[in-house]
């Protein structure tokens, strides 16, 4: 599949006059982690002490011609499954009817929060929040049309509509219909984020009989970067997850100070705390609230280096739910 698709660019691209060879890029994460407290270091992989590649990939991005453009990202990453095998974890081909708007085929991240709209070397704390991928599914693949509005001079907007397939990977039975609005404020730093989405499911009722409902996410947020602070914060609620009438909602922030140095063989540290809380079942008979919080410290050797260290703590979990062991992981970083 990956080699096909490469192929197929080439080929495609040999038909336009304006073809450019892509644009490499390579990106490297390795991570080292440790547990402690219960339930660490017993039968299950993820709490258990361990080395790990968390994402080696190539990314290729370029012009076929006039209008069209494309990118495609391979490699290997824990967020797509095992790294045992390569796979193709983006890909998207874009047609500009201008500067201003463009339709794309793309699997990859759709315009729903400030997670999903952020390159994971680029996010303040190194992973997504616990409950993201509760809310939405991980690179799915389907077509999205984007709008730019410059309302002034300072202050511009983003929109997004999208279908995409479902988990299973088809249209017929389960699919996600989204529209996301991003707006870059007058406001020096702040943006504000908005997404609602239609995500239709199989279920299966008492007999065992499928059947198919409708059900919604919202998200809103803000995100704040000015004066060396970093702020963060999104809510997230939906209703229609293991059952048609499950309902769930979710909420992060987190605050970073970037301390920046001259003259010095790092170019800057960047300290944070984040809180998550998570209510798996909001109209459950007993709590089902879970929390935790997470320090952490970015330390930038250049532009193209970051180390990573973050610790994180459960401080609350749902009623009969088992007990996360704390944290220490380490990252090192790199992007050419």
């Amino acid at each position: 599949m990956k080699r096909l698709f490469i192929l197929m660019l080439i080929l495609v691209g040999s038909a336009y006059s304006d073809f450019e060879f892509p644009k490499v890029h390579t990106g490297i994460s390795l991570d080292g982690k440790a547990y402690f407290g219960k339930n660490s270091n017993k039968e299950n992989y993820d709490f258990t002490n361990r080395f790990q590649v968390r994402k080696a990939t190539l990314s290729l991005n370029g012009v076929l011609e006039k209008n069209f453009s494309y990118e495609a990202e391979f490699g290997v990453s824990t967020c797509v499954g095992s790294t045992d095998q390569m796979k193709l974890i983006e890909a998207e081909i874009t047609y500009n009817f201008s500067d201003e708007h463009s339709i794309s085929f793309r699997k990859g991240h759709m315009m729903q929060s400030f997670v999903s709209v952020t390159g994971c070397d680029k996010r303040m704390s190194p992973e997504k929040p616990t409950f993201v991928k509760s809310f939405s599914t991980c690179h799915p693949f389907g077509v999205a049309i984007n709008s730019e509005f410059m309302i002034t001079d300072d202050f511009m907007i983003e929109t997004e509509v999208s279908l995409a397939n479902g988990p299973s990977e088809t249209l017929n039975d389960e699919n996600e219909i989204n529209l996301g609005v991003l707006a870059r404020t007058p406001i020096d730093g702040l943006s504000l984020i908005g997404s609602y989405n239609l995500t239709r499911k199989s279920y299966y009722d008492e007999n065992y009989e499928q059947y198919n409902r409708t059900g919604y996410r919202a998200i809103g947020g803000l995100n704040y970067e000015n004066f060396n602070f970093w702020f963060t914060g999104e809510y997230f609620m939906g209703e229609g997850f293991t059952t048609d009438k499950h309902e769930m909602n979710a909420v992060y922030t987190q605050l970073g100070y970037n301390f920046k140095f001259k003259n010095s063989f790092i170019e800057s540290i960047l300290p944070f705390v984040k809180y998550e809380i998570w209510d798996k079942d909001i109209d459950s008979d007993t709590d089902q609230k879970f929390e935790n919080i997470q320090g952490g410290l970015n330390i930038s050797v250049s532009s193209k280096t970051m180390l990573r260290f973050v610790y994180t703590k459960e401080i609350n979990r749902g009623v009969g739910a088992v007990k996360t062991p704390e944290e220490l992981m380490a990252r090192v970083q790199f992007n050419f």
